[in-house]
C-alpha cells in the first residue's frame, strides 16, 4: 500500500449539533479549537435551543473563530446534515456538545489516512467521563481491525465523535436518517459499511460524557420507538444476505440463523419487540426451524408482559395527577 504525499493536508470540518447544551459546550468547542492539526473548521448547528439564549451566548462569545448556524428544532440528524452541507472541508468530524476531543484527534487520524490512502473512513477508540470530566472508565476494542461488513458493524461499537469521514460518502450512501432523532449513527454505519471499510484505531482519541441531561435519557420513550424501527429497516429493507458470514451459501437454514442472530443482538439491546421480529423473519425463512420457532413464541410472551408492565405503570401515573386518589398501592 503506497502511503500520501507529505504535504497531504485535507480540511477538516467539525460539527456540533447542540440543542439547550450550554453546561458543557464550551469545553467542547474549546476541543475542538485547540487541535494539534490546524487546518480545521469547527461549525455549531443551534438546533432550536430553548435556553434563553443560554447556548446561543456560549457560542457567540467565540466570536468569529467558529461558523454558527441556527435552525428550527428538529433532532441531532438535521443539524449534522445542515453541517455537512455548510462544510468547507474535506473532512466531516461529529462532535457533541457535551463530548471533548483530545487535543491530537485529529492529527493522528489524518496521519493514519496518509499511511492508508485507501482509507474513507477511520474511527478510534475513547474514555467516557462524567459530569466533571473525570475519567470513569474506557472503552477498547480488541475484535477488529478494520469493519468491513454489516456484521462486523453490529458486533463492534463504532461510537459518532470518534469518526473521520471523506465528505464524498455522504454522496454515496446519502445523508442521516432525519426520521430517526436517537441512534441515527447505527443506521448510518451499516449504509456507509456496504461501500467503505471503517478503520479502527487503538488510539483513545474522545471523551464521551455520561450525564443525567443527555438527550438518550430524556428521550428514553423516542430511544426505545428508534431501536424497533432500526431493526424493522434491517429485516425489511436491508439486503439480509450482507449479514452472511464471508463465503457462506445462501440457504434457508441460514437466513434463518442470520435473523436469529440479529434478533438475539437486539434482545441485548433491550429491543425486545425488535427481536420478536427478527425471530419472525427467522421462522418465515425457514419454517422447519425449532429454534427460530421457540425464540419467537418467547419473544411474544416477552413483548406481551412488557406492554402489560407499561399499562400498569400509567394507571398507577394516572392517580397520583391532580384529581387522583394519590394512592398507589
Amino acid at each position: 500500500m503506497e502511503m500520501m504525499e507529505e504535504d497531504f493536508y485535507p480540511k477538516v470540518s467539525i460539527v456540533i449539533p447542540v440543542y439547550n447544551g450550554s453546561h458543557y459546550l464550551r469545553e467542547a468547542i474549546d476541543s475542538a479549537l485547540t487541535q494539534t492539526y490546524k487546518n480545521t473548521e469547527v461549525i455549531v448547528v443551534n438546533d432550536g435551543s430553548t435556553d434563553g439564549g443560554k447556548t446561543e451566548a456560549v457560542v457567540k462569545s467565540f466570536g468569529n473563530r467558529i461558523r454558527y448556524f441556527y435552525k428550527n428544532n428538529g433532532g441531532v440528524s438535521t443539524a449534522l446534515n445542515l453541517g455537512i452541507k455548510e462544510m468547507t472541508g474535506d473532512y466531516f468530524a461529529w462532535l457533541s456538545h457535551d463530548d471533548v476531543y483530545f487535543p491530537n484527534k485529529i492529527e493522528r487520524q489524518i496521519d493514519f489516512i496518509r499511511s492508508n490512502p485507501d482509507a474513507k473512513l477511520v474511527t478510534s477508540n475513547f474514555v467516557f467521563i462524567d459530569e466533571h470530566s473525570d475519567v470513569t472508565g474506557e472503552y477498547a476494542n480488541t475484535i477488529l481491525d478494520v469493519i468491513r461488513t454489516c456484521r462486523d458493524a453490529l458486533t463492534v461499537w463504532t461510537y459518532g465523535c470518534c469518526i473521520l469521514i471523506h465528505k464524498g460518502c455522504f454522496n454515496k450512501v446519502g445523508l442521516w436518517n432525519e426520521a430517526n432523532r436517537t441512534i441515527q449513527d447505527d443506521e448510518m454505519w451499516l449504509r456507509l459499511v456496504r461501500h467503505y471499510p471503517i478503520y479502527f484505531m487503538e488510539d483513545k482519541l474522545c471523551k464521551s460524557r455520561q450525564h443525567s441531561e443527555q438527550g438518550t435519557v430524556k428521550l428514553a420513550v423516542q430511544h426505545l420507538k428508534d431501536k424497533y424501527k432500526y431493526f424493522k429497516w434491517i429485516v425489511e429493507e436491508f439486503d439480509i444476505s450482507l449479514f452472511f458470514p464471508t463465503g457462506s451459501e445462501d440457504t434457508r437454514r441460514l437466513r434463518s440463523q442470520t435473523y436469529i442472530w440479529i434478533g438475539d443482538y437486539a434482545g441485548r439491546l433491550g429491543t425486545f419487540d425488535g427481536a420478536s421480529l427478527c425471530y419472525k423473519y427467522a421462522v418465515k425463512a425457514d419454517p422447519s426451524s425449532k429454534e427460530a420457532y421457540l425464540k419467537y413464541i418467547l419473544s411474544v410472551k416477552c413483548v406481551q408482559r412488557m406492554i402489560a408492565y407499561k399499562k400498569h405503570i400509567f394507571k398507577k401515573l394516572q392517580l397520583v395527577r391532580p384529581g387522583g386518589t394519590n394512592e398507589i398501592h
